[in-house]
């Protein structure tokens, strides 16, 4: 069942929705309710799962005799993710617990902490080998959740399907496909699975596309799943097509007898792979532009004609604008509507336009007026289209006025202001200092001093001054902080 886009929540609050639709928003807001509910609760107990004290409790917390609050802990610890680090050694003693339910709970935690996956991934593939098959469940969904840093785990995977577990087939395929061409010894097994259960075959089918040029033995079982009845599965094998790439280019003239013979947001992803496959065609950027000319539904009645078909064309849109951000170089032919689509009141869509005309580079150029709209936004100023100015580069510098603006509100420091205004100026002496107050105040949010440091690390041997100050941040108690300035450091020195 597909997800709403905020288009289609606007059309429930008016009334106008399909039963689908209706149902599907029920199940999300009593989600949403449960997830409050939940938080609450959290709250009540007076705990901030978030500072390095709060870790050592929970440590101490996971050697209770009490297997109830050994669980919890690890728990808590999954919701602290990457700030976990420091627990790694403890989870990884809790994965040999007595209790089936703590072990369970710490494998799902270091998946979240994404540390040390040299000693992490060798103890959740031994979990994985487990005869209980909750336990392989646990093993495998944490390195699900490693993604590309599961890689350590590729040979015990291929041992697995080899083994013919069918039973976990599925998840260790999935995984498998997270790790991406580092996985491509495992394409022999992938692909034996491409003939087998649909939903076996799916996740094969995703997992080879995910390998690049090594998913070449998924294109015949693209080409048939091409031809499902079922819309779902076909646009799952069109997104899998366009990831595989010069590989699939068999499959170009079927492409093109679909791409105006099915509904709009098929037509995009036929386009998008036949975009990869053989470049700005003509017809190609017209389904694009078409896409991404559609009007906003948000704020204006809708006929009940004309229901289906606006839904329809606010999820090509949609979608249209998630590829083109996925794209390394977006096509420069699609500016105009780009720029056009701009004017929206989705957020979502207006995010991933943004970061589609940051790809561009300078090519975007003409986009700078407005982004500097986005930018200028008295209640919401726009990070993401200051970040996709300062990519444009020196060609934005209509912007750095409004950008100045940004950089220091009421004594507060805009990080991502001040790494977009650098970028488009090359002035060090103005950005660096900032960048610093930022990254080396533990009172000043975390993610806002990741970006002041990750900006430092941007600059090269261009900022060779911060050294001493980012040194200092490898002593601190954030596990995020210490492994960015390592990063930064590594990228200056």
């Amino acid at each position: 069942m597909p997800n709403p886009t905020e288009d289609q929540l606007h059309l429930l609050l008016r009334g106008h929705t399909p039963r689908w639709l209706a149902y599907r928003l029920f199940c999300i807001v009593s989600g949403a309710l449960l997830l409050t509910a939940e938080a609450h609760a959290g709250a009540a107990e007076g705990r901030i799962l978030s500072g390095p004290n709060e870790v050592v409790s929970l440590v101490k917390q996971l050697k209770s005799r009490d297997p109830v609050k050994r669980r919890k802990a690890a728990e808590d610890l999954r919701i602290v993710g990457r700030e976990a680090e420091d627990a790694v050694p403890a989870l990884l003693k809790a994965l040999d617990d007595g209790n089936i339910y703590v072990r369970i709970a710490a494998a799902r935690a270091l998946g979240y902490t994404r540390a040390k996956p040299e000693v992490v991934v060798p103890g959740l593939c031994r979990l994985a080998r487990n005869k209980d098959p909750r336990l392989r469940d646990a093993g495998l969904r944490a390195l699900l959740v490693l993604g590309p840093l599961a890689k350590d785990a590729v040979p015990f995977l291929v041992g697995m399907l080899k083994d013919r577990d069918t039973a976990h087939d599925g998840l260790a395929i999935a995984v498998l496909g997270r790790i991406g061409p580092p996985a491509k010894d495992a394409v022999t097994e992938i692909t034996k699975r491409l003939n087998g259960d649909k939903g076996v075959c799916l996740t094969a089918v995703k997992a080879l596309a995910n390998m690049g040029s090594y998913g070449a033995p998924a294109v015949p079982t693209i080409k048939r799943l091409l031809r499902d009845e079922k819309e779902r599965v076909r646009k799952d094998a069109l997104e899998a097509l366009a990831r595989i790439g010069f590989s699939g280019r068999s499959l170009v003239p079927d492409l093109k007898k679909m791409l105006f013979k099915t509904k709009r947001s098929e037509q995009v992803l036929v386009a998008n792979a036949l975009l990869v496959l053989e470049g700005e065609s003509v017809a190609v950027m017209a389904v694009f532009s078409s896409a991404l000319k559609a009007k906003d539904i948000i704020g204006r009645p809708v006929p009940p004609e004309e229901r289906r078909r606006a839904i329809e064309a606010v999820e090509a849109r949609s979608l249209a604008a998630r590829l083109l951000s996925e794209k390394r170089r977006p096509p420069k032919a699609l500016l105009d509507d780009i720029i056009g689509a701009l004017e929206t009141k989705n957020s979502t869509l207006e995010n991933h336009l943004v970061r589609t005309l940051g790809k561009m580079g300078s090519a975007g150029a003409e986009a700078v007026p407005a982004l500097m709209k986005k930018v200028k936004d008295k209640q919401f100023p726009n990070r993401e289209a200051m970040e996709a100015l300062g990519k444009i580069g020196p060609a934005a510098r209509a912007a750095v006025p409004a950008l100045l603006a940004q950089m220091e509100k009421k004594g507060c420091v805009e990080p991502v202001a001040v790494v977009a205004y650098w970028r488009i100026t090359g002035d060090r002496d103005k950005s660096i200092p900032l960048l610093l107050k930022v990254a080396v105040n533990p009172k000043n949010y975390k993610q806002a001093r990741l970006v002041a440091i990750e900006g430092l690390g941007l600059m090269g041997s261009g900022a060779m001054s911060a050294v001493p100050e980012l040194k200092k941040l490898l002593k601190g108690e954030s596990p995020t902080i210490r492994r960015a300035a390592r990063e930064a450091l590594r990228k200056i020195q």
